[in-house]
């Protein structure tokens, strides 16, 4: 009696698939890297912002590994099928037009967008200015030493910005392809920034009044995102999606949850079970954060399958505002992991969020967090060490 399945081509010389698939997670071992929550714990993930980055797809390495997973699903028909999961279980995509073209794509080809489980949108900086002022702009660049920005590649990318926010195509895109992502899980927004970006952006910082002319803006590039991904995922309420990561959050971003409608807070949060929010340096955090106050208050208390969270601001300029003011004496039955970053506090506050937490948690992670006079991180690591195994 034969026990192989007969849907399926046979492989090379009887060998199994299992055999096939170890061989891929040698060439290709973090293709599903953050997915299951313990495992992820283990190895100390949603405990800081570096964790949740993405590879770096112009790194040799990435390149040749995907490059040789590609060339091995083009073998044959048993080899495309294997290879699948290792090429698409991780899928970033620019806000761009090609970017934005490929995700539309990969939506339409259900047996690979199902594969896909962590989703990464790769977000520019938003580039204000006038067209008519770019020959103006031009001048200033080469007076200030700067021939390599491309006034008329940033002319061009003006263009692309406006017609695609104007024609909704990327919200269009972004419903259609998260709907198709049946397996998903995690969704992270993440800056992206070229070389012309970086050198402009310098030029802008020695520069104020050029910014009259041009700027470059992640404020309204954030809060773009994250409403138009946001809605995609409201939009597909029978996706499983349960963690989601903003490392480079502008505080305005926030907002979109208050215009989606009376139940988007409720329905996001009811899904989470890990969240990453790492604040930008931007002018007023603190005064912008307690108007979000109430924000956090809703979406923590209704957040009941939170298992790991973590908030961080600039490292460089730490907060000084109450821990509570964040997290409002929420308490979360099944965290197991808890991270904060560039934050002034007292001892007791970071004590008593640990005992209310105690018997579950197994992680905490404090970067960059400075004890205020009179407090000693003596009680503090007493407090982790009896949160943690008290277990």
């Amino acid at each position: 009696m034969n026990d192989q399945d007969t849907s399926r081509p046979p492989l090379p010389r009887g060998l199994p698939v299992e055999l096939f698939k170890l061989i891929l997670s040698y060439i290709e071992p973090n293709h599903e890297q953050a997915l299951p929550i313990d495992k992820a714990i283990a190895s100390r993930q949603f405990l800081s912002v570096e964790s949740l980055e993405p590879p770096d797809p112009s790194h040799g390495s990435v390149r040749d590994s995907l490059s040789t997973i590609g060339n091995f699903r083009l073998s044959c028909k048993v080899f495309e099928q294997i290879g699948a999961p290792f090429l698409f279980t991780r899928v970033a995509t620019r806000f761009s037009k090609d970017g934005l073209r490929k995700l539309e794509r990969l939506s339409h080809w259900r047996h690979l967008a199902r594969h896909v489980k962590r989703f990464t949108y790769l977000v520019p900086y938003f580039v204000k200015g006038e067209l008519s002022d770019f020959d103006t702009l031009q001048a200033q660049l080469r007076q200030g030493g700067v021939q390599a920005v491309d006034s008329l590649a940033l002319r061009d990318k003006i263009r692309e910005q406006r017609t695609t926010i104007a024609l909704k195509e990327d919200a269009r895109i972004l419903k259609k392809a998260i709907a198709s992502f049946t397996s998903l899980q995690l969704v992270q927004i993440l800056r992206v920034t070229n070389r012309e970006d970086a050198m402009l952006s310098e030029y802008l910082r020695r520069h104020e009044e050029a910014r009259r002319v041009i700027n470059l803006d992640w404020s309204s590039a954030c809060s773009h995102a994250a409403r138009t991904v946001g809605t995609a995922l409201l939009d597909s309420s029978n996706m499983e999606w349960n963690r989601f990561s903003l490392p480079m959050l502008s505080p305005t971003s926030a907002q979109f949850l208050k215009l989606s409608g009376p139940n988007s807070v409720q329905m996001l949060a009811e899904r989470l079970s890990c969240l990453t929010l790492h604040f930008d340096d931007s002018e007023d955090l603190e005064a912008k954060l307690q108007d979000l106050s109430d924000l956090f208050r809703s979406v923590f208390s209704k957040a009941k399958k939170m298992r790991a969270i973590h908030i961080g601001f600039p490292s460089h300029r730490p907060i000084n505002l109450p821990l509570e003011s964040i997290f409002h004496f929420v308490q979360w039955d099944d965290l197991v992991a808890f991270g904060v970053n560039g934050w002034e506090l007292e001892d007791v506050e970071i004590i008593q969020f640990l005992k209310r937490h105690k018997g579950k948690l197994r992680g905490v992670r404090l970067r960059d967090v400075h004890l205020k006079d009179g407090s000693r991180w003596s009680n503090v690591l007493e407090a982790v060490k009896y949160a943690i195994c008290s277990g």
